[in-house]
């Protein structure tokens, strides 16, 4: 399955969720490492993070992803007394949770910003930034968030895509921002 990091964006070759390894436990504990790398390893890993062309928010986001990918392909190679399992479950523990923590900020900032359009009688403002979520959230993996940011953005902000009215600024019609 594909994701798109910007769904204006071509889709990515490759899973971004198999890029988002967390760099501390449920708990926050962690253990940090420290290494020498070869001249010119350095500069090609910031070139990496710094197309964008993966998930990577920084250095610290490609190290874990490696360390992870590279500690499963050891332990393919030759059998290992290992604790993959359960890294495996922690993972999608916090993601899971990572989730749920997005889900809730990205509707508490949403609230905030359509009602100040909203008491400013700016509904064609407010639909327009209910259209920019729907897009993007339509450029979600199907599944339970997808269904559950759709479900919430309906409940809190029905009133405002009534009639494919939001919908329909995605095509580009226009509206002139003022209440309706």
């Amino acid at each position: 399955m594909t994701q798109r990091l910007d769904p204006d964006q071509p889709t990515n070759s490759y899973n971004v969720e198999e890029f988002r390894i967390r760099g501390s436990d449920t708990q926050g504990n962690f253990d940090r490492i420290f290494c020498r790398v070869a001249p010119g390893e350095l500069l090609q890993m910031t070139r990496i993070v710094q197309s964008k062309l993966f998930p990577y928010t920084g250095l610290g986001d490609l190290f874990r992803h490696a360390v992870y990918r590279h500690v499963r392909y050891l332990g393919d190679l030759e059998p290992l007394p290992s604790v993959t399992q359960q890294v495996d479950a922690m993972m999608e523990l916090l993601r899971v949770e990572e989730f749920h923590q997005n889900f809730m900020n990205m509707f508490t900032r949403t609230e905030a910003v359509i009602g100040k359009y909203t008491l400013a009688g700016a509904n064609g403002e407010a639909r327009r930034v209910l259209a920019g979520l729907v897009n993007h959230i339509d450029g979600m993996p199907a599944g339970y968030w997808q269904d559950r940011y759709r479900k919430e953005l309906e409940e809190k902000f029905g009133h405002l895509m009534d009639g494919g009215e939001t919908r329909s600024l995605l095509e580009g019609e226009d509206d002139d921002g003022g209440g309706s």
